[in-house]
């Protein structure tokens, strides 16, 4: 089974919120205290687009070398 999340682009980000200013996609999702392993589990970000994914599967733990207990 594959989880897929929803990619948004910095256009769109922008457009739904009506803030311009968002500049640092990297820095957004840091401010929504997704940091470390939370971050690499549940976000991909680059420059211009941001995917997030709402569900982590135990292989993506695995892939990724999180352990569970480490996200309590």
């Amino acid at each position: 089974m594959t989880i897929r999340g929803h990619l948004y682009t910095l256009k769109e980000l922008r457009t739904a919120c009506g803030d311009q200013t968002i500049a640092d996609l990297h820095k957004m999702v840091e401010n929504l205290k997704f940091v470390g392993d939370l971050k690499k589990l549940f976000f991909r970000v680059s420059k211009d687009a941001i995917c997030f994914t709402p569900k982590a599967t135990m292989g993506q733990l695995a892939t990724l070398r999180i352990d569970p207990k480490d996200l309590s």
